[in-house]
């Protein structure tokens, strides 16, 4: 009974935690296994009862099965645990269990420690939900296990988070596989000596273990056993390792590894561990040691390991070390290591992936470098071999791409496969003791110099090019050498070794001297831009493939006499120009036969050869040699009279040649000389050829007929091999007959004869005699016509002075006519009829006529042409003269058009006189001279001298000036800035044909540095710039393209830079400029407005870098700025002393150290309330850009993408609108101006333009300004300049006038008071006006003199006697020298050196503030008065046209810097001054006509208004044409200066350069003096960092000369960085991929019919999507079969990507519900899965086909709900369908409402304009992709067809009423809105005025039928 008590009191014992019951069991000794474990159970489950019962019933039997004495307490005890008597407590908090065959556990809760017991082995559990401790294994936080235990079981400790501390017994032998796995507070563990293995991940993601001792008996270790401890940093190993992974110690941040003293074999897995700073060893152990945290061998001759977080920068390894092991350096960061001079060899794999290592230098000693030693060492720039190296193993230095310098000191024997591939090896020295450096050094691609140390016994270099000792031998010129293009091998080179130039791609000529012997194969090989080689006189061999793919080698110069030349020698070039030089004597043949050669050329003084029309003879020209293959300017050739042989093969091949005539003197054709003439149609011979060589003619197989003379002795066998169609004539039984009949090739001969005597009648001028000469038949073409047979006769030859004509062709007495043309077209046409004898022979004299011509002498003094066109207006004749006298070409007689126009002939092709006169922009009698004369047969026609005008230089240019520019991206810069320059260049479309491009010339000029690699032709770097001495040349092979460079000006003052072309055109050399550009350095510069309406003014401009500017109204200074690092400045300042009109000069003032000081030119504003200013000017472009430009000149420059497919749209609002007449937005660019005219919007207030500058859609803006001008008799306030003398022509009033001193505190000691008064005028009304006058000294900033002496500031001695300064130069903390000056000004008036006292200065300028306070005119007041004194008032200097406000001053200084031609400047000046000249008559007029108006007013009331309205109407029709003459000369300007193009710049995108990201950070940094990376302040620069990437994922800055790159980042992305990239040169392109670190996402889904369609917000790898991971299931739960597809596949980056997929079913699918089901496993491009599986429910949805938009026409600005009707287009019914709507412009055009669509798709969008421009309407269906697209124009007003002309009161009728209204706008009297002056502006002219009203008048009155 005690025994149940006691079970019933353990049945209560539970404990409840986590929300469970648990209890335990005690079993009797004979259970095991798990049945005798705890058991736990659910507390939802209700189990209590029978749990209960349960442990009743076990009791029970308990008791039956022991049965002790009832008198003693049974006390329940665990008879594997047995506990001591002092236990006998209660235990309520203490549970235990068995956990192995003799192993227990007990887990005390209280203090929540688990203690192992027992022996032997403990259990393994499948899971760590098996093990008995379960319910406590996370809040357990100490572990014993004892004595005895010898394995810990798997699992057995997993997940026990909590766990702290564990004790490991020193009987362990075994730890399981994750036993301690994901024990994430456990510190520290040690193992203990007896622990010989650990499983699999045992101590995984114990994220708090620091440290690990593992004991000396460990043999295994399983893989990740310490696998993210990433708080693991101290690991000791005591034993010996021998199975050991790279994943054990994968993700932990162990620093430190300790070896003991027992350990002798240690594997590298140890040591390779990436965050390893430190490697300690045992002092004890035998073999390891280490030395500053590096393992070592015992010995310390070989450096095992050096750990790869060792935060060293230079490490030195000790001398004795002889051997650096595998991977000894692998990954580490240091950047110098210095090897010992014991060194021998560097094992594979050494220094791998070193990337901070920059340089290596071998000692002597090495001799041996393994495989992949320095691999992807991307930092070594330079690296020494020792003498003593003999091998480098393949891959040594792959990929360390920024290896430029490589020195080889000795001989390598052995060099692997790829040592030096992917390097960048510029530079190769070579050591004075290397004597057989292997070609694999010198041969590398990016090779760029070879440099030999002197002294140096097997080598020698120059100018970067590799030769033997004596340079006798040329071994190799770099195949990189880029600095020059031209290249002359020295003199004392007899060969040229092999491959010496092979694949240098920069080389374009070569000369050889003349001491070259040879050149060894392949020496030229592939130079893929050598055009010319010139070879020397001593060349006697030339090797297999020398020039082979020599593709661009057109030019051969040969100069010596070459002996042999090898296989493929010149094949796959372009040889087009053989020279062969003076001394040559034997050229072979192989030279000449090459199968693209047009032109041969012998230098003039040869011995042994000549040349004629790019033909080859022998130096007496009795030879032909060689007629080149390609020759194909002519079909006909005549051979020179005097050649008495054609060489063999002389015409072969010739496939252009169709007719050949041979004079009488050839007496031999050589072997071959016209084979393969496959054109060759008509050979003419003449008599005294005396043989013809084998196959002279072979295979010319269109030559039909041959006329052989008499005088033929020898032909040679074959002579007419292939000559399928060829019939021989020739005399009876002569030569030629026996061999045609041998040969069996058809002949026909003959007897017969025409015996003739041929004489010319030459031209003469009118009075000489007539001369007659002798005259050649081969001068004509004959032709010989039967007329008795009427056949044209075909079969007869020329033979000495007889025509002999073949057998059977004619028959006695037949009639022939004889017809002889000039072949010169010297004589007019020849025609005589024969009559043949009894033996068909004639005997005829011939005489024939020459033509006439034309002697002209112009008149001119430089070079001129003289066009001859005929009566059709075609051009005969072209001469040239320079003052002498010159003769036309024989003309045919009739009429002629001749022009004199002065040039070179090659200027003045055109073909036809109406050509000339379309085309040449020239101008008859200005230009050029015409001049008719007629020509008569025999007569020389002398015009006598002619006198040629002079003709503008531009029409003699080829270059077209108009697609020509040339200029700067700044006007003024500070010294030290960087200036970039852009220059275009275009021939004439014309003249293209004529001319062939040389080369580029820049001038640098004076105080100005020339930054070196910065040239851009096309937005390519150029190689092969040549600088010398101030000028830059660059080749060009285009006829137009665009060119940038940089220039950095060091002094003050302009500069001036220029370009100029050079080209040949007609065969001569000419140079033109494109264009000159002047910069200003100034000292200081300033910017002001020229009229403001408020005191507060923006002043502006540039001067020395962090320099203090002064600024000064008058002698006052009103401010004070500080330059930023650019130069630039800028201050809000308030103008002095403002009386309601005033003008005001304005100055900047500098100090540089002591030096005196700089002033800027003075800039007069003119202050008035009224005055017109610009207070908003903002530009909205390419559908999304909004830009406020309306202070751009002080903000950061905004880039602006161009996009010619979007109109502009500006708007402008300017203070004081209703005096504004007309506004236009202005771009200025190279020196031309394009404007936009602006309407005024009434519901903004704002002037509105939008459309493109002259209507032209691809035009770039350039500097952007806004013009405007006042109305039109606008009464606006003059002002005057202040004088201090008074002038005698004051109005009486004033100059009789009194004042009184009403206050006086002047103080002569202090020299500072106040003096105040009132002036009386000497009117009627006795006005009286207050003045006041100051005087006093200040101390700015409350600085005092003494103060600032002791501060270090001296006194500067200035010939300003106003004020007083004093300076000083210091550095500030950032390091900058700045110079600070303070200003102690006198404010006061009088002039010691006028000896004027105080109060009289304050008279004079009492009688000038008189003077600035004018009566102002009022209503009612005769105009007269008032205007007269307006005129007297007026200064010279500021006046008033059409309520305008224009500063003369001002305007000339403007004109002067605009660099004007003289005739333009002129002109403009002259107008200028004509403007300031008439003023006064100009007031007066206008003065008197308005006071005869209101005079005829008072006194003729009846007629009056009829007067007046004649008098306006004239005055007003006079003086608006007047008032714009003057506002043409005069404008109001503001400078937007936007930056269109600037660097570095580019774009940032993901995945594929199609996907661009906006809303990326970039910042910029550049690189300090330290070398260390700094942020960027470009503030500094008026320009912004960090930026954020645009919609075009767009970014750009314009920073300054330095080392530059780039930070991207954006969250959900990986930051990228940029490389370091030099500016200059112009880094433009610099795009950016970034990646993305966040789970890809469905988008949408889409379900149809025949397909589904999924999109994603990443683009996904293709073939990660497919039916496995993309399903469509029916509502059955079967899979729908189909085929899965990308629909935006990309492949750009060699992996396919899309965001959207298409599955096509392979049936069609049934109305229902779907489930689409995306498997989360498919993947993007970065490899990111989707974060879980996605699925959505749909129904089949029939698909949007389009959608339609009915846009209403003439959408103007300001309309608030536009109605657009909208249709969607689909097979089934639209009503549950949504639509979704964007604007791209919400300043144009916003949304304000969308209907859905009803059954049939019919819907409305409403939207509200506002601002004039283009705005695109994007339309879709919500979940589906279908989109449209919808242009949106909005009008300022409506079109034509809404409103009738004239009618401005919009009562659609015409009337007086209309014409009162405009006649009251036209006066001023009348405000009209942007629609009203588009109406009333019937003509059309863009402006309404007189002459609008004019037509009015007329159509009202009936006058015009039609407006």
């Amino acid at each position: 009974m005690k025994k149940r008590i006691l079970a019933l009191l353990l049945t209560v014992s539970i404990v409840v935690g986590n929300g469970e019951f648990v209890y335990a069991v005690e079993s009797g000794s004979g259970n095991t296994g798990t049945e005798q474990e705890s058991t736990v159970e659910s507390k939802d489950e209700d189990t209590s009862e029978n749990n209960f019962a349960e442990i009743t019933n076990d009791t029970e039997n308990e008791e039956k099965e022991t049965e002790p004495e009832e008198s003693e307490p049974v006390e329940e005890q665990s008879t594997e645990n047995p506990q001591s008597a002092d236990e006998n407590v209660d235990k309520s908090n203490e549970f235990s269990g068995k956990c192995g065959e003799n192993a227990q556990w007990t887990y005390d809760q209280e203090t929540k420690e688990l203690r192992i017991s027992g022996s032997g082995a403990m259990s393994d559990y499948e899971s760590n939900e098996d093990v008995p401790w379960k319910m406590w294994k996370r809040e357990l936080e100490s572990i014993v296990v004892e004595e005895g235990i010898s394995t810990i079981g798997k699992n057995a400790f997993c997940n026990c988070v909590e766990l702290t501390e564990v004790s490991i017994p020193e009987t362990m032998e075994k730890i399981e596989t994750y036993a301690f796995y994901y024990c994430t507070k456990l510190i520290q563990v040690v193992i203990p000596d007896n622990v010989e293995s650990i499983g699999n991940e045992v101590f995984y993601a114990c994220s708090n273990l620091k440290e690990v001792v593992l004991g000396k008996k460990l043999r295994t270790m399983g893989y990740s056993a310490f696998r993210y401890c990433d708080n693991l940093t101290e690991v000791t190993v005591l034993g010996n390792v021998e199975n050991f992974s790279d994943t054990d110690f994968a993700y932990t941040a162990v620093k430190e590894l300790k070896i003991g003293k027992e350990v002798v074999t240690l594997k590298a897995d140890f040591y390779n561990m990436t965050t390893l700073e430190k490697i300690e060893v045992n002092k004890e152990n035998k073999v390891y040691m280490s030395q500053d945290g590096v393992l070592y061998n015992k010995e310390r001759s070989e450096l095992i390991r050096y750990p790869q977080e060792k935060t060293d920068e230079v490490y030195q390894i000790p001398e004795g070390v002889e051997k650096v092991k595998n991977a000894a350096f692998r990954y580490a960061h240091v950047k110098e290591i210095t090897l010992p001079e014991s060194l021998i060899e560097i094992e594979e794999k050494a220094f791998y992936y070193c990337q901070n290592l920059s340089k290596i230098v071998f000692p002597d000693n090495v001799k041996s470098i393994g495989y992949e030693a320095f691999y992807s060492c991307s930092n070594l720039n330079e690296t020494i071999l020792g003498k003593g190296l003999e091998n480098l193993k393949n891959d040594v230095f792959y990929n360390c791409n920024k290896l430029e310098k490589l020195t080889v000191n000795g001989t390598v024997k052995e060099l692997g496969n790829y040592a030096f591939a992917c390097t960048s090896i510029k530079e190769l020295r070579i050591g004075k003791e290397a004597t057989n450096v292997k070609e694999e050094f010198y041969s590398q691609d990016t090779l760029e110099k070879i440099e030999v140390e002197a002294g140096s016994k097997s080598y020698a270099s120059q100018n970067g090019v590799l030769y033997n000792k004596e340079k006798t031998e040329l071994i190799r010129y770099p195949r990189s050498k880029a600095d020059v293009t031209e290249y002359e091998v020295p003199d004392g080179v007899k060969q040229i070794r092999k491959e010496a130039f092979f694949y240098n791609g920069t080389i374009e000529s070569v000369k050889l001297s003349d001491s070259v012997k040879s050149l060894g194969e392949d020496t030229f090989c592939a130079c893929s831009n050598l055009k010319e080689v010139t070879l020397g006189k001593g060349l006697e061999s030339i090797e297999n493939y020398v020039f082979y793919n020599c593709n661009k080698l057109e030019k051969l110069t040969v100069n010596g006499t070459v002996k042999e030349i090898g296989e493929g020698a010149f094949a796959s070039t372009s040889i087009k120009e053989l020279q062969i030089g003076k001394e040559v004597t034997n050229v072979k043949e192989e030279f000449y036969s090459r199968n693209t050669l047009e032109k041969i050329e012998v230098e003039a003084g040869s011995k042994s050869y000549a040349s004629q029309d790019g033909v080859l003879y022998n130096k007496e020209k009795t030879e032909l040699i060689r007629y080149p293959q390609s020759k194909a300017d002519a079909t006909e050739y005549e051979v020179p009279d005097g050649v008495e042989k054609l060489r063999e093969n002389a015409f072969c091949y010739n496939e252009s040649i169709e007719k050949v005539t041979l004079p009488d003197s050839v007496q031999s054709i050589g072997e071959y000389a016209f084979g393969r003439c496959r054109n060759l149609q008509d050979i003419r011979i003449a008599d005294g050829l005396n043989s013809i060589g084998r196959r002279a003619f072979g295979y010319c197989e269109k030559m039909k007929k041959i006329q052989l003379p008499d005088s033929l002795e020898k032909i040679m066998d074959y002579a007419f091999e292939g000559c399928s169609n060829l019939t021989i004539y020739c005399s009876a039984n002569s030569k030629a007959a026996i061999y045609a009949e041998n040969q069996n090739i058809p002949y026909i001969t003959s007897t017969h004869c025409i015996t003739y005597d041929l004489q010319k009648s030459c031209s003469v001028l009118s009075g000489y005699e007539k001369v007659i000469e002798q005259d050649a038949i081969q001068n004509y073409q004959v032709r010989l016509y039967n007329k008795t047979t009427k056949k044209e006769l075909e079969n007869y030859h020329i033979n000495g002075g007889n025509i002999v004509l073949n057998t059977g062709t004619v028959n006695e007495n037949d009639t022939l006519t004889l017809t002889l043309t000039s072949k010169k077209d010297e004589t007019i046409e020849y025609k005589s009829d024969i009559i043949l004898d009894d033996k068909c022979s004639a005997k005829i004299s011939i005489l024939v006529q020459q033509k006439g011509c034309v002697l002209t002498t112009p008149q001119t003094s430089t070079d001129t042409t003289v066009l001859v066109y005929d009566s059709q207006g075609q051009l005969c004749d072209t001469m040239e003269s320079s003052g002498e006298e010159c003769t036309s070409k024989y003309l045919e007689k009739g009429t002629y058009n001749i022009i004199y126009i002065q040039g070179k002939r090659s200027m003045w092709k055109f073909q036809s006189i109406k050509e000339f006169k379309e085309n040449s922009m020239l101008k008859e009698g200005r230009d050029y001279l015409l001049k008719t004369v007629t020509v008569t047969d025999g007569q020389i026609t002398d015009t006598g001298t002619v006198s040629v005008p002079d003709i503008d230089i531009e029409q003699l240019r080829y270059l077209d000036s108009s697609k020509c520019s040339f200029d700067t991206n700044v006007n003024a810069i500070s010294s030290g800035g960087l200036i970039t320059v852009r220059g275009s260049y275009e021939f004439k479309d014309y003249r293209k044909n004529e001319v062939n491009v040389d080369h580029l010339e820049i001038e640098i000029p004076d105080g100005c540095n020339y930054i070196s690699d910065s040239l851009r032709i096309d937005g390519k770097s150029v190689a092969n710039v040549r600088e010398e001495n101030e000028i830059v040349r660059v080749p060009l092979d285009k006829k137009n393209g665009v060119f940038t460079y940089n220039i950095k000006p060091i002094e003050y003052g302009t500069i001036s830079t220029s370009a100029k072309i050079n080209f040949t055109a007609s065969g001569e050399y000419r140079k033109e400029q494109i264009g000159v550009a002047d910069v200003e350095v100034p000292y200081v510069t300033l910017s002001a407005p020229s009229a403001t309406s408020e005191k507060n003014i923006t002043v502006s401009g540039l001067t020395v870098p962090n320099t203090t500017v002064g600024i000064y109204d008058g002698d006052h200074r009103i401010g004070t700025a500080v330059s930023s690092k650019s130069g630039k400045w800028n201050k809000n300042v308030t103008l002095y002393g403002t009386s309601e009109d005033s003008v005001h000069n304005i100055q900047a003032k500098i100090y540089i150290g002591t030096a005196k000081e700089q002033k800027s030119e003075v800039v007069s504003v003119a202050y008035s309330p009224k005055a017109i200013s610009i207070e908003q000017f903002i530009m909205y472009y390419n559908n999304s850009n909004k830009v406020d430009l309306t202070d751009i000149a002080y903000k950061a420059k905004p880039v602006i993408s161009f996009n010619p497919a979007y109109p502009f749209t500006f708007s402008v609002r300017l203070s004081n609108n209703e005096d504004v007449d007309y506004v236009y937005i202005v771009s200025t660019k190279n020196g031309t101006q394009k404007s936009m005219k602006a309407s005024y919007d009434t519901n903004s207030g704002n002037w509105i333009a939008t459309g493109y500058f002259d209507n032209n859609h691809s035009y770039v803006p350039g500097v952007l300004s806004v013009e405007f001008k006042g109305k039109k008799n606008n009464y606006v306030v003059q002002f005057n300049q202040e004088s201090e003398e008074t002038p005698e022509e004051l109005p009486d009033k004033i100059k009789n006038g009194s004042y009184n001193i009403t206050e006086n505190t002047y103080d002569k000691q202090t020299d500072t008071g106040f003096y105040g008064g009132e002036v009386t005028l000497a009117d009627e009304d006795k006005t009286k006006i207050e003045f006041n006058v100051s005087k006093e000294q200040v101390n700015p900033d409350d600085y005092k003199v003494d103060t600032l002496k002791k501060d270090g500031y001296l006194k500067v001695e200035t010939d300003d006697d106003s004020s007083t300064y004093y300076t000083k130069s210091y550095c500030n903390k950032d390091g900058e020298y700045v110079t600070e000056t303070i200003q102690f000004e006198k404010k006061y008036y009088d002039d010691p050196k006028l000896g004027k006292t105080f109060g009289e200065v304050a008279k004079s300028k009492l009688v000038s503030h008189v003077k600035s306070s004018l009566i102002k005119e009022s209503e009612g007041a005769l105009p007269g008065i008032g205007l007269a004194s307006k005129i007297w008032n007026t200064s010279k200097n500021v006046i008033a046209i059409g309520g305008r406000l224009y500063n003369l001053d001002d305007a000339k200084n403007r004109l002067l810097k605009m660099k004007l031609p003289a005739d333009e400047f002129d002109k403009r000046y002259n107008a200028l001054m004509a403007l300031e000249s008439s003023y006064w008559m100009y007031m007066v007029g206008r003065s008197i006509i308005k006071g005869a108006q209101i005079y005829t007013s008072i006194q003729f009331p009846l007629v009056g208004p009829i007067v007046n309205f004649a008098l306006g109407f004239a005055t007003s029709y006079f003086y608006s044409y007047l008032d714009d003459w003057y506002d043409e000369q005069l404008r109001m300007i503001l400078d937007c200066d936007l930056r269109w193009a600037v660097d570095p710049s580019g774009y940032v995108y993901e995945a594929v350069e199609s996907n661009r990201l906006q809303g990326v950070k970039a910042t910029i940094y550049y690189q300090g003096e330290d070398g260390k990376e700094v942020e960027w302040d470009a503030g500094e620069y008026e320009q912004n960092n960090p930026l954020i990437t645009n919609s075009d994922g767009e970014y750009a800055w314009d920073v300054p000369e330095g080392m530059w790159r780039v930070k991207f980042e954006k969250d959900g992305y990986q930051t990228v960085y940029s490389d370091w990239m030099p500016v200059p040169p112009i880094q433009t392109g610099i795009n950016i991929a970034m990646i993305s670190t966040v789970n890809p996402k469905v988008t949408e889904c889409e379900l149809y019919e025949d397909y589904a369609k999924v999109s994603f917000d990443k683009y996904m790898k293709v073939d990660t999507v497919s039916t496995d991971t993309f399903t469509v299931k029916k509502t059955d739960g079967t899979v729908a079969k189909g085929k899965v597809e990308a629909v935006d596949e990309d492949n750009t980056t060699g992996v396919a990507l899309a965001k959207e997929f298409r599955i096509t079913f392979d049936e069609k699918l049934r109305g229902g519900n779907y489930e689409i089901e995306i498997n989360k496993n498919v993947k993007s491009y970065a490899d990111t899965n989707l974060a879980e599986n996605y699925s959505n429910k749909m129904i089949i949805q029939q698909e949007v086909e389009d959608i339609t938009a009915d846009v209403p026409k003439n959408i103007v600005m300001n309309q608030d709900d536009i109605k657009i009707s909208v249709k969607i287009i689909t097979a089934g019914t639209a009503e549950n369908y949504e639509i979704t709507g964007t604007s791209s412009v919400e300043d144009f055009m916003e949304i304000t409402r969308i209907e859905n669509p009803d059954k049939e798709g019919n819907a409305i969008v409403h939207v509200k304009t506002k601002l004039p421009g283009t705005a695109i309407l994007t339309l879709g269906i919500k979940g589906q992709s279908v989109q449209k697209e919808i242009e949106i124009n909005i009008q300022q007003f409506a079109s034509e067809a809404e409103y009738i002309k004239g009618d401005v009161n919009e009562d659609e009728n015409v009337d007086i009423q209309d014409l009162r209204l405009i006649l009251r706008y036209v006066c001023g009297k009348q405000e009209f809105l942007a629609k009203q002056i588009i109406i009333a502006d019937v003509n059309e002219d863009q402006s309404v005025d007189v002459q609008d009203l004019r037509k009015m008048l007329r159509f009202v009155c009936g006058k015009e039928a039609v407006l």
